[in-house]
């Protein structure tokens, strides 16, 4: 089926959850490449077909119409359909850097699907997915000891990006890298994308609900850090 953008997306969105409520893997992968070939944006593929599934599969689950299996099961086929989007060879941008983390289970999906979106945009992604086994007292030095081997040129800024389901999670991965931002100066930046109460209040450069907030932040930083 041929497909013309903008005006196709929401045809693809209902057809990409009704693919993945089936389970038809072959038919998910599918359509993201024939819509890749149609000349579809990555970005909205993600904020406008995968996250909006990403969010039926949980209310699905929620509301006890599919159980665990299922669920991951479904979670596994969306994060194999935001794996193309990785496949795509792009030529990236040396001082466009960002660390890509969740601090738990539950957000990883989001992490993936940002990853992916920033991958297309020209960012060189290090992506560490589920990061939740990681939460102890000597995280901030292990996450230094990775910034040394991969963020060559200090001059240029290192984005992290945290996406986290509890306060918690946001709480400790900004309290740690905040630590770092201390010994290795202004030219790392902290976004957190997460859901807090009005009276909390996280250290961070960003701190955002919103997916597409964290995507366009990061895109006006590297752009006014040339």
């Amino acid at each position: 089926e041929a497909y013309s953008f903008p005006t196709d997306y929401f045809k693809v969105a209902s057809q990409y959850l009704e693919n993945l409520v089936k389970g038809q893997e072959t038919l998910v992968y599918s359509l993201i490449k024939n819509c890749l070939n149609s000349g579809a944006s990555v970005l909205k593929l993600v904020t406008e077909v995968i996250i909006p599934s990403i969010d039926s599969i949980q209310r699905l689950y929620d509301d006890g119409k599919i159980g665990n299996s299922e669920e991951k099961l479904l979670q596994n086929i969306v994060s194999k359909s935001l794996q193309i989007f990785n496949q795509i060879p792009i030529d990236s941008n040396p001082k466009k850097n960002i660390i890509v983390l969740s601090a738990d289970a539950h957000s990883n999906l989001l992490s993936e699907a940002a990853s992916a979106s920033l991958h297309s945009s020209g960012w060189q992604v290090f992506h560490l997915g589920d990061m939740s086994s990681a939460i102890n007292v000597l995280f901030d030095l292990d996450l230094q000891k990775l910034m040394g081997k991969i963020w060559k040129q200090k001059s240029d800024t290192m984005i992290i990006l945290v996406f986290s389901n509890t306060e918690e999670g946001l709480n400790f991965f900004a309290e740690s890298i905040n630590s770092i931002k201390e010994k290795l100066g202004k030219r790392i930046r902290l976004a957190l994308c997460g859901k807090v109460g009005k009276k909390t209040k996280i250290n961070s450069d960003l701190l955002s609900e919103k997916f597409e907030d964290v995507l366009q932040w990061s895109e006006t930083i590297s752009e006014s850090s040339k």
